[in-house]
């Protein structure tokens, strides 16, 4: 359930759903539209893709081959069950968050380009039975998601989107964080690099 709560606020922060200010935003529209939902999703699959990878090396490495290859088969199914969302995702965030999709489509591609190289590197080693590999690779990819390195020269997006949607009364028409904080979040979970800098935004306020 963490995973899923995670992507839904980084996907109301990010669609300009949640301003500077406390009970600034609507109680239930701020949290609980197709932006919020598609990050809640999306963290929650890739979680399970994390725990599927782990999980499997530490069967294979306890010797229970059986173990080891029903986790397999979990992780290629969830991976390519969060590749069919994360396409279909395009669409949703195009109508729903213009902004963030253009800051997806613009700013942050190579990151988004990065991330998924990451992905079907690791979902290879998966499926070749590479097991020692694939855990390797999504534990670096963790730490880095986690630590918000790969987002840093993005986070003044975070400030600036919070600011415009401010200045525009709220709405979601008026903008979002940026694409760094909204992927920062999705993709790592921890709430509080995307929530940092808005506090930030609201001392300066």
């Amino acid at each position: 359930m963490t995973p899923f709560f995670f992507g839904t606020v980084a996907g109301g922060v990010a669609s300009g759903r949640v301003p500077v200010g406390n009970a600034a935003g609507d109680v239930i529209s701020s949290w609980v539209n197709p932006t919020s939902l598609l990050g809640g999703t999306l963290a929650t699959l890739v979680c399970a893709y994390l725990a599927a990878v782990f999980l499997t090396f530490d069967a294979a490495r306890e010797g229970q081959p059986a173990l080891a290859s029903q986790f397999r088969q979990r992780g290629l199914a969830t991976s390519t069950l969060t590749g069919v969302i994360a396409l279909a995702g395009i669409g949703v965030l195009r109508a729903d968050a213009p902004l963030l999709y253009s800051g997806l489509t613009g700013r942050a591609l190579p990151l988004i380009v990065i991330s998924a190289a990451g992905g079907l590197a690791s979902i290879t080693l998966l499926w070749t039975r590479r097991y020692v590999a694939a855990r390797a690779r999504s534990q670096t990819l963790k730490w880095l998601l986690s630590s918000g390195w790969l987002m840093k020269p993005l986070r003044p997006a975070v400030v600036s989107g919070v600011a415009a949607a401010l200045g525009a009364g709220g709405s979601p028409a008026g903008g979002g964080p940026g694409a760094g904080g909204w992927v920062s979040c999705l993709a790592a979970g921890p709430a509080g690099r995307t929530i940092r800098p808005t506090t930030a935004q609201a001392d300066a306020c």
